[in-house]
C-alpha cells in the first residue's frame, strides 16, 4: 500500500460526520469501527479479485488500452479515471480499492443521514435498527471495490437525500444524476424518468416548482436519452433495436462466459432471483451463506411493505421523496430483472442500486408506524419541498408525512 492507499483510508473517516443530524460519542465511536469493517472488506474483495479475475482489474489494468481512446461515458469514464490517477500519482492494484471504498462508504453515510432526518422530523428518536441496516455486510462488501457499484451507490443515496428538501439541494440532484450519466446511462435514463413520474403524479408541489422540477427531468431523460444511445448503439425508440439488445444477451446466457449461475428463464423467475437469491438452497461457501441470511431480511422487508402498504401508499401521495424512491425503485427492479445476468451481478446490482432505496422505505414506513403509536395522528404532511431541515425540536412540529 502506498500514499495513494493512505489517502483513501484517511478520507473515508471524513465521511463520517456526514451520517448524523445529532452526532454523539457513542454513534462516532460505531460509525468508526462499521469504517473499519468497511476497509476489511475491501482489503477481502481485492483478495478475491486477485483469485477470480473480475470488472476491478479492467479498470486498473486496462487490457483493451481504451485510455487512449479518450474519456467516454459508461466503462470507458471509470477506465478513463483509474488510469489518470495511476499515471499521475502511480497507485497498486490495492491502492484503488482502498481509495474507492471511501467512495461507497460516504454512499453508506448519506443513507443513514436520510434514516436520521426522517426521525427528526416526525420527532421521533434514533432506534438502534437504523445503525443495524447499514451494517448489513452485503452494502460494505459491493460498495468496497474498485469499480463502478461504489460510486452508483453514493449517486442513488444522494439523490434521495437531495430529493427530501428541493429545491434546496437541487445540486446535489443535479450531480447524483450526473454519476449516474457518467458510469451507468441507461441507469440515469431510468433515475430522471422516475423523477419525472414524480413530479407529475404528485400533490402540494407548487406550480413553478413542478415546471422547474419537470424540465430538468425532461432534460436528464434527454441528455440519458441521447448518450445511452451513442454509447450502446441502441435506439431507445426502436422495438427492434431493444429487442437485438435483449437477444444479445440471452446470447450471453446461453454461453459458458455468464457461469453456471445465470438465468434464462420467465420473467417471473428472473425477478425472484434478483430480489432472494442466494438461499440457503444454492448457499455453495461462506459469501453465499451470509447472502442468504440478508435474503432473508429483504424477503421480511418487502413482506412488511407489502402488509403497511396503507402507509406506503400515503407517503406516495404525500411525500415528494418518497414518491421519487417508490418509483425508482419499482422502474430498477423491473429493468433489472429483464436485464438480469446471474446471481453474484445481481448481487452487486440489488445492494448498490436496489436495496437504498427499499431501504428508506422501510424506515420511512415504520417512523410513520411510530409517529401514529405515539398519538402523533395530528401531524399531517406540510410543503414537502420547503419543509425546515433537520435539526433541534421546534414547539410546532412540521413534518413531511401524513400519518392518517
Amino acid at each position: 500500500m502506498s500514499f495513494l492507499g493512505l489517502f483513501g483510508i484517511i478520507i473515508g473517516f471524513f465521511a463520517i460526520p456526514v451520517a448524523f443530524t445529532h452526532a454523539t460519542r457513542v454513534k462516532v465511536a460505531y460509525m468508526a469501527l462499521i469504517y473499519l469493517i468497511h476497509v476489511a472488506a475491501s482489503v477481502v474483495y481485492f483478495w478475491r479479485a486477485l483469485e477470480n479475475q473480475g470488472d476491478s482489474d479492467m479498470y486498473y489494468y486496462d487490457p483493451y488500452q481504451t485510455y487512449e481512446e479518450g474519456f467516454n461515458v459508461g466503462t470507458q469514464a471509470l477506465i478513463y479515471v483509474t488510469q489518470y490517477i495511476k499515471s499521475s500519482v502511480g497507485g497498486t492494484y490495492l491502492d484503488f480499492f482502498l481509495l474507492f471504498q471511501a467512495i461507497g462508504f460516504l454512499g453508506i453515510m448519506v443513507l443513514l443521514r436520510i434514516f436520521e432526518e426522517i426521525h427528526d422530523e416526525l420527532r421521533l428518536p434514533h432506534r438502534p435498527y437504523l445503525y443495524a441496516l447499514i451494517a448489513i455486510p452485503s452494502l460494505h462488501f459491493w460498495s468496497s471495490a474498485l469499480g463502478k457499484d461504489g460510486p452508483f451507490l453514493l449517486a442513488t443515496s444522494l439523490a434521495i437525500w437531495a430529493a427530501m428538501r428541493l429545491p434546496k439541494r437541487a445540486k446535489a440532484l443535479a450531480g447524483a444524476l450526473l454519476l449516474m450519466l457518467l458510469i451507468r446511462p441507461h441507469i440515469a435514463l431510468v433515475a430522471a424518468a422516475a423523477l419525472s413520474l414524480a413530479v407529475i403524479v404528485g400533490k402540494g408541489i407548487p406550480a413553478y416548482v413542478r415546471v422547474v422540477l419537470f424540465l430538468v427531468a425532461l432534460v436528464g431523460t434527454g441528455l440519458a436519452a441521447s448518450t445511452l444511445e451513442s454509447t450502446y448503439a441502441i435506439d431507445i425508440t426502436s422495438a427492434e433495436s431493444i429487442g437485438k439488445q435483449f437477444e444479445r444477451r440471452d446470447n450471453v446466457l446461453q454461453s459458458e462466459e455468464a457461469g453456471s449461475t445465470a438465468v434464462d428463464a420467465p420473467f417471473p423467475i428472473r425477478l425472484l432471483s434478483l430480489m432472494f437469491r442466494p438461499f440457503f438452497f444454492d448457499a455453495y461457501e461462506l459469501f453465499a451463506l451470509i447472502a442468504s441470511f440478508e435474503s432473508m431480511l429483504v424477503i421480511a422487508i418487502v413482506i412488511m411493505l407489502a402488509v403497511r402498504s396503507s402507509d406506503l401508499l400515503g407517503l406516495f401521495r404525500t411525500v415528494f421523496f418518497a414518491r421519487y424512491a417508490l418509483i425508482f425503485a419499482i422502474g430498477m427492479t423491473i429493468f433489472l430483472a429483464l436485464s438480469y445476468w446471474n446471481v453474484g451481478l445481481g448481487l452487486r446490482q440489488k445492494w448498490t442500486m436496489l436495496m437504498p432505496m427499499y431501504l428508506v422505505l422501510f424506515v420511512a414506513v415504520l417512523a410513520v408506524r411510530r409517529a401514529k403509536t405515539r398519538g402523533l395522528e395530528e401531524v399531517m404532511a406540510v410543503d414537502v419541498l420547503n419543509y425546515p431541515s433537520a435539526g433541534p425540536p421546534r414547539p410546532a412540529v412540521q413534518a413531511p408525512y401524513s400519518t392518517l
